[in-house]
């Protein structure tokens, strides 16, 4: 695959934000990442990752990002780029890449939902 790409990160650096170009992914080998999303009013924590890995949507989709991701902490992170996650999607059976493309979808409207006030009812599946 080629030579990894690893990028650190201090405490309180921005490693991208809400509305930009999302032209690669990124694997968390130490340290922990906040996302959060703004709404009209105030800034929300959406979610902390401290292992595996965040920002695929824009890689799916083609979307702009939908959070702000910041460190929390010393962070190392490894940088997935749009061509070795396509090459991987690619090669996947193409009922396994419609559900990737679903969930993808139905990620984003869930938080869009949850940041606009809405309610995410995971005991009926949908939300109201």
């Amino acid at each position: 695959m080629g030579k990894k790409t690893r990028l650190i990160f201090d405490a309180g650096d921005i490693i991208f934000r809400e509305g930009e170009p999302g032209e690669v992914a990124y694997l968390v080998e130490k340290g922990s990442v906040q996302l959060s999303k703004r709404d009209t009013h105030k800034s929300a924590v959406v979610e902390i990752i401290r292992d595996g890995i965040f920002a695929l949507l824009p890689l799916v989709d083609n979307l702009p990002r939908q959070y702000t991701a910041t460190a929390r902490e010393e962070t190392i992170l490894t940088v997935v780029s749009r061509s070795a996650f396509e090459k991987r999607l690619s090669d996947c059976d193409p009922a396994i890449r419609a559900v990737v493309h679903y969930l993808t979808r139905s990620l984003r409207e869930a938080g869009d939902r949850l940041t606009s006030g809405g309610v995410l009812d995971t005991k009926r599946g949908d939300t109201r």
